[in-house]
């Protein structure tokens, strides 16, 4: 007959025991076994499938944050946060900054990446028409010359 071990926890992680998963992970990898040694009442299966939906909310959330924008001449402009928070990063932040300054500091990162990405998006648009500008130049160029 099957008994489960009376430690175990059942259960969500406390924000402590996924700091330290997040810390751990950076640390050892995806070694689910010595992780779940040092976080006590946590199985090596439980701390890894906890891990996999931690990474899938953050995919959705990076999947969220796509957003349109309209430039004067009407043309779409898609920007995407490229940011996504590294679990190891949340976890040293947390360790030197309250709890409610880090939502706030990784919102103003997110909004700073999405200005970056619009940025390099107006940049990469204007790089393209001042080339075609050019070329329609050189064209007209030629076809003056031709007709001289």
């Amino acid at each position: 007959m099957y008994y489960l071990k009376p430690g175990i926890k059942k259960g969500s992680l406390t924000l402590k025991e996924q700091s330290l998963v997040i810390s751990l992970q950076a640390k050892y990898g995806n070694k689910w076994k010595k992780i779940a040694s040092e976080v006590p009442g946590r199985t090596a299966k439980r701390l890894g499938k906890w891990w996999e939906v931690f990474k899938e909310k953050q995919s959705k959330q990076l999947h969220k944050q796509r957003r349109e924008y309209s430039d004067q001449e009407g043309n779409v402009i898609q920007v995407t946060s490229a940011l996504v928070l590294s679990p190891e990063k949340v976890a040293q932040w947390s360790t030197f900054i309250p709890g409610q300054q880090v939502g706030t500091l990784i919102q103003y990162c997110k909004e700073l990446e999405e200005g970056k990405q619009s940025w390099l998006q107006h940049k990469k648009e204007a790089t393209w028409r001042l080339s075609r500008l050019e070329q329609q130049l050189e064209s007209e160029k030629a076809r003056k010359r031709r007709g001289v």
